[in-house]
């Protein structure tokens, strides 16, 4: 059609004409020529088809082949996530700055034996122990944050826990043989130490304590002297150069940290035969959008305490401090 309007143009000639003109040119032009014209004309309208169609055709497979890569990404990814899902474990982040080496023995195996009662129907489990030394307000506060999953905290307050951020796991750690103390001195004030049989005769000495524990209301509320230090492992130092005339421990962990103290000098020991008793629980506590956690911690609670395997951790690694306690030679003071 653009040749015939160009000679259209051409010839200035008005539209009312076209067919006119088109039907002289076809009667100038002999029969095998308007033959060959045809055919020419069927050519091109052949290899125009022709080309439309290939280049629809590309266009297709090329929309095919784009979204058929995206399905196939998409369902990769969807087959990914949910195999992620699946089988990914949950991580859970243990704050534990509150506990000594000693005590954190039996508390990460008693951790690790809670996770993996509930492995079947929570699925698995990574645990890091975070040890850093932070005050318990800060500790709370970095579970506040989503930083740490969950801590053990000494002495909490479960009748107020609806106003807090937090569910507690309502299972005590320890039993409440955390509340049973024993007293590390240097050694040449053992012979002092050995002559105590009452609350009051404790009055005489000092105690050395860490900075704001809970045990140190205790110790105050009854009369007996504190002197705080900033970290746990500043008290020894202290006790040598007697600021103050023993540490009360817990007997879950008054052993090891001898060993620890002791592995340079030998200066310190345990006071035998006397123990100091307060009420004392440690309870897991978990921040309120761990739901899932505390419910895991809670139920596999429940079935450890029901077959026994709970008493029977404690057991072993309590078995020496209960001969000690039910020894009627023990001189015990309780404080409340």
């Amino acid at each position: 059609m653009r040749p015939i309007f160009w000679l259209y143009d051409a010839l200035s000639i008005t539209r009312s004409n076209y067919t006119g003109l088109l039907a002289q040119l076809i009667n100038s032009i002999s029969l095998p020529a308007y033959l060959l014209l045809i055919r020419i004309t069927w050519l091109c309208v052949f290899f125009l088809a022709r080309l439309v169609l290939v280049n629809f055709r590309v266009v297709c497979q090329r929309m095919a082949f784009k979204y058929f890569n995206f399905l196939v990404l998409l369902l990769c990814g969807v087959n990914t996530l949910a195999t992620e899902q699946a089988g990914a474990p949950d991580k859970y982040r243990l704050w534990a700055g509150g506990s000594s080496p000693a005590r954190l023995g039996y508390e990460t195996k008693l951790i690790e034996l809670l996770l993996a009662e509930s492995e079947n129907r929570f699925g698995p489990y990574e645990l890091d122990v975070h040890s850093v030394q932070y005050s318990r307000f800060e500790g709370l506060k970095r579970i506040e944050d989503g930083r740490f999953d969950f801590a053990l905290v000494p002495q909490w307050d479960q009748q107020h826990e609806k106003k807090t951020q937090f569910i507690s796991v309502p299972y005590p750690i320890w039993n409440g043989f955390l509340g049973y103390r024993q007293l590390i001195v240097h050694r040449d004030r053992l012979d002092d130490f050995s002559r105590i049989r009452s609350l009051a005769d404790l009055k005489k000495f000092k105690v050395g304590q860490g900075e704001n524990w809970l045990d140190n209301r205790f110790y105050r509320k009854n009369g007996v002297r504190v002197i705080e230090a900033q970290t746990f492992h500043s008290l020894f130092p202290m006790l040598k150069r007697k600021r103050f005339d023993c540490v009360p421990l817990g007997i879950t962990e008054v052993d090891g940290t001898l060993k620890d103290i002791n592995s340079l000098t030998n200066d310190f020991a345990v006071v035998p035969k006397l123990m100091l008793h307060y009420p004392f629980y440690t309870y897991l506590v978990v921040g309120r959008k761990q739901e899932k956690l505390a419910n895991r911690l809670g139920s596999s609670f429940e079935s450890i305490i029901a077959d026994g395997r709970y008493k029977a951790l404690l057991e072993e690694f309590m078995s020496k401090k209960l001969r000690i306690i039910e020894d009627p030679n023990t001189v015990l003071i309780e404080i409340r």
